[in-house]
């Protein structure tokens, strides 16, 4: 089952950068704090590095993610679609327990660039992720998830581009409670082929 998923994954991912020869591609490697909340109205994150609301708080767990980008060029904008797939390490921790939850994401954004040189990078869209393994500390229902994600970035020059993104998932881990995921990162991508 586990190999099927893989090869669904990379099926999906290589059919859309096979098929556009001029647009940028390439690798996505980023830091990762990650962490859970019970959505009541109220996301609370406290300077000590946990989260969550009232009783129900929990501390940030690191990780990281790792993945291939394609950007496809807009022609009536000076932005452009952008999409990424990746392996995520998120989790948390509860007490003396941490939860590991890895997944396999989809990005997909609408980029929009600003500056004299289009060097500022702003992005909105949604990550669907599907959940390859955990931990035995929680029960997981659900093995997929839809994330909204934002992107703010700057490019360090034609091959390179550092940017911040944040994502926050909108199903819940398990049908006992309402725990959600969400996760804010530090990214570099390098372009392996650039237009």
């Amino acid at each position: 089952m586990k190999n099927s998923n893989y090869l669904l994954f990379a099926f999906l991912f290589l059919s859309f950068v096979s098929n556009a020869q001029d647009n940028a591609f390439g690798a996505k490697l980023g830091y990762v704090i990650t962490n859970a909340y019970y959505p009541d109205g109220n996301l609370v994150l406290y300077t000590d590095g946990s989260g969550g609301q009232g009783n129900n708080s929990f501390s940030y767990k690191s990780g990281f993610q790792l993945g291939l980008f394609k950007e496809i060029p807009l022609k009536s904008t000076p932005g452009y679609i952008y999409i990424a797939g990746q392996y995520v390490n998120y989790g948390f921790n509860d007490n003396n327990l941490t939860v590991d939850l890895n997944y396999i994401e989809l990005d997909i954004n609408g980029v929009q660039k600003f500056g004299k040189s289009d060097e500022f990078l702003v992005g909105f869209g949604l990550s669907p992720a599907y959940l390859i393994s955990n931990s035995n500390e929680i029960e997981i229902d659900s093995k997929f998830d839809i994330r909204a994600n934002t992107i703010i970035g700057f490019k360090l020059s034609n091959t390179m581009k550092l940017f911040f993104q944040g994502k926050i998932g909108f199903l819940k881990l398990n049908s006992e409670s309402e725990l959600k995921s969400y996760l804010l990162s530090l990214n570099t991508e390098i372009s392996i082929f650039n237009n």
